[in-house]
């Protein structure tokens, strides 16, 4: 088995040896053929850009962040911008045909809120100028949402400060009803303690400045 191998072997060798002209010629032309068409083939560039939509942090009572949310979804704008929603403000505004106008891609990169925002184009200066514009496109909308953010936290402060300025009127006033019945109730007392230590004073006087002065308690209590 082993003279069979190398008999074999060397057959292959020998046909290799007779056709060595022919498998060098056809590799040099399939090669010639790759390079011409790879020089006829216009570059390709790839232009991206990243945008990050705002974020606005979530608090606990204590007031310590404990989250972030953002203001515009990612998958909302990746279905917006693919969608072709911007395309054709795009085109107007760079004057592109839409036979000519390259296809946008977009990815959100796992774990993030990014989009990446690219374009495969053989003209890199239209590929930047087309991206610059798209996100001068998106901009005006996140900050459209994050100015409505700002202004209903804004409209928050403002409602909480009202409130907590209603609560020290409250309290004012509380505080200024207590001081008078506290005041009202003194005298009431030095009254019925001479009442009651005077032994002509009639008993009726008495139950009727402890019952006012009852009544005075019950409203500070209150």
């Amino acid at each position: 088995m082993v003279e069979n191998d190398e008999i074999q072997l060397i057959d292959i060798l020998r046909i290799f040896s007779r056709r060595k002209m022919l498998i060098i010629s056809t590799t040099i032309v399939f090669t010639l053929i790759a390079v011409g068409v790879s020089l006829t083939l216009p570059k390709v560039y790839k232009v991206t850009t990243i945008i990050e939509p705002g974020k606005r942090p979530i608090s606990d009572a204590n007031g310590q962040v404990i989250d972030e949310k953002v203001v515009e979804s990612p998958e909302s704008l990746k279905v917006t911008i693919l969608g072709g929603a911007y395309d054709e403000a795009i085109r107007a505004k760079l004057n592109i045909s839409p036979s000519s106008y390259p296809t946008l891609k977009v990815d959100i990169p796992k774990g993030t809120s990014l989009l990446t925002l690219s374009v495969e184009s053989a003209d890199p200066a239209q590929a930047v100028s087309i991206l610059k514009e798209l996100t001068s496109q998106v901009t005006p909308v996140i900050q459209e949402k994050v100015d409505r953010e700002v202004r209903q936290t804004r409209n928050r402060i403002k409602l909480a400060e009202l409130a907590h300025q209603s609560d020290l009127d409250k309290l004012k006033l509380v505080k200024e009803q207590i001081a008078a019945t506290e005041t009202t109730i003194l005298p009431l007392e030095t009254d019925r303690k001479k009442a009651m230590a005077d032994r002509q004073s009639d008993a009726m006087a008495v139950l009727l400045y402890s019952n006012e002065i009852q009544n005075h308690r019950m409203y500070l209590n209150q």
